[in-house]
């Protein structure tokens, strides 16, 4: 059993949070809505904050399942790696629809454009295929990503109790970002299983980490 680095379990902890406390600042409603960038305007710090938190979040959730990848060996390795690279997609998708839709919608809220014509081109950008693919992808992917990471921990049986819970947080998580589309404290229900289920598998990581520093050195002593 070989021990889980200290810097591939920070991202497990600090990613999730992003992505959390991101979605909690954003409250400005759907970009298609008549008034949403008014909105954006009114609350510019805030989702400013709010479009670098889940830049950053969805940058280090592929760090994040690459500290879970190193949890098991054997049954359920597999799930783990594939659930990795799912997330590693749809992570570097998301950050780089999170860094388009915020910045974007940061310039077009200008009071100085003509707010009809940034309406219609904010919704037109929203509604395309190069904004809708990397969206999906992005959420989609880490969604379901993060779910065969749960389930190859549960299946690894080494972590018992604590394995099933994780299993069952992260697997929320998945359910929750296909069913709840929502932004502001509303998201809180699809998030907080995630951030749970990730600080579980970082509390796992430094676990395994504790017990291979105490077992004994077996290496051969030459006289």
């Amino acid at each position: 059993m070989s021990a889980v680095p200290v810097r591939t379990v920070i991202p497990m902890i600090v990613a999730p949070l992003c992505l959390a406390l991101g979605s909690v600042l954003d409250s400005t409603g759907e970009p298609t809505d008549v008034g949403f960038l008014a909105q954006v305007h009114t609350d510019r710090t805030a989702y400013a904050l709010s479009t670098v938190l889940l830049a950053f979040g969805l940058a280090l959730m592929p760090f994040a399942a690459a500290g879970a990848r190193q949890l098991a060996s054997g049954r359920g390795a597999t799930l783990l790696r594939i659930g990795w690279v799912l997330t590693a997609i749809g992570g570097v998708a998301g950050c780089a629809s999170a860094w388009m839709f915020g910045v974007g919608h940061l310039v077009a809220s200008d009071p100085s454009l003509d707010p009809a014509a940034m309406h219609q081109f904010t919704t037109n950008v929203t509604n395309s295929p190069v904004a809708v693919v990397p969206t999906a992808a992005g959420f989609l992917l880490t969604a379901l990503g993060t779910a065969l990471i749960g389930i190859g921990v549960w299946r690894n049986r080494r972590y018992g109790a604590m394995g099933i819970a994780a299993a069952i947080l992260l697997c929320l998580f998945c359910i929750g970002s296909v069913v709840i589309d929502a932004s502001g404290p509303a998201s809180l229900p699809r998030d907080l299983p995630l951030v749970l289920g990730y600080g579980l598998l970082a509390t796992m990581a430094m676990r395994r980490t504790a017990d291979v520093a105490a077992e004994p050195d077996q290496t051969p002593v030459t006289v």
